[in-house]
């Protein structure tokens, strides 16, 4: 009697496609073509814009030297200060036993890795000369930089961990151009620098000094003796960004540090360009040493 009743599509099944019409998501096939090829043009015009930008800054850029640098760059005209062995970056503290070797074995090989590039083999090749305070760093050349010797910071004694007397090595950063304003007997003097710096230092140098940074810590520390009595010497400057670059060091032996007490150690950098500021690390590093029984 009755007919079957076609049930009408429901409006979300119009949406995704409408056989009256031949829409597809509520566009024709034509409608789709052009939005596609609008959405084309589009970004390949904005990609050739952002590649424009980016050709145009690199233009401005030399990489060899930067744009901005001694005191007009955000590190301004005053090197900080490094130290290893420091494994973790983050960490400043250096501890270990004496009576373990599994403990200073970890800060043994992290000066082993540092030194690698201080080794005669390493430097060898035409760009490598031997500089003296005369000529200075040349623009073109890498000054040689044999390791400082010093007694006790021996591979072969494990550069005195073994012994419970640390040798630690002091590097200033490296800033392009910087030339280190030196002082003189009679200016170091006048900078209130220690009196155990103003009886090694030797003019034509940086001068470097460590000691406790806190009053416990002075009387804790102990002797410290350096390699590169001085400090660092004025012939590895400035620095011109030369390929295969190493920058000078030196060496501190901490000789009789209190055991079982974490020495807090403040080492400084003396020019009369070194403008020394703790908080931002400008002419000072900061560290710790524990050695325990």
């Amino acid at each position: 009697m009755g007919s079957d009743t076609v049930k009408p599509p429901n409006a979300f099944s119009l949406f995704l496609w409408n056989p009256n019409t031949k829409e597809c998501l509520g566009k024709t096939g034509k409608s789709w073509c052009l939005l596609i090829f609008f959405f084309i043009v589009f970004y390949i015009c904005l990609g050739g814009f952002f590649a424009v930008n980016i050709l145009a800054f690199q233009s401005t850029l030399n990489e060899l030297e930067p744009k901005y640098y001694g005191k007009t760059s955000i590190l301004g005209g005053t090197p900080g200060m490094g130290f290893r062995p420091q494994p973790d970056t983050e960490a400043v503290l250096i501890h270990f036993s004496v009576s373990s070797n599994k403990t200073h074995s970890q800060y043994v090989k992290a000066l082993d890795t540092f030194l690698e590039a201080y080794q005669p083999v390493a430097q060898q090749g035409p760009h490598f000369i031997t500089c003296d305070k005369s000529m200075g760093a040349p623009a073109d050349r890498v000054c040689k930089f044999p390791i400082p010797k010093l007694p006790g910071c021996e591979r072969e004694n494990s550069y005195g961990f073994k012994d419970g007397k640390p040798c630690v090595i002091l590097t200033l950063n490296k800033i392009f151009a910087w030339i280190p304003e030196l002082h003189d007997s009679i200016s170091i003097a006048a900078a209130n620098a220690p009196d155990e710096l103003l009886q090694r230092f030797r003019e034509g140098s940086i001068g470097v000094s460590c000691n406790g940074r806190e009053e416990m810590d002075v009387q804790h520390i102990g002797q410290v003796e350096y390699a590169s009595a001085s400090g660092f010497s004025a012939e590895y400057y400035p620095y011109w960004n030369q390929d295969g670059y190493i920058q000078p060091f030196v060496f501190a032996r901490f000789k009789n540090l209190k055991r079982d007490v974490a020495v807090n150690i403040e080492c400084k950098a003396w020019a009369r360009n070194i403008h020394m500021d703790s908080r931002n690390r400008k002419g000072i590093v900061s560290f710790a040493i524990m050695v325990d029984n």
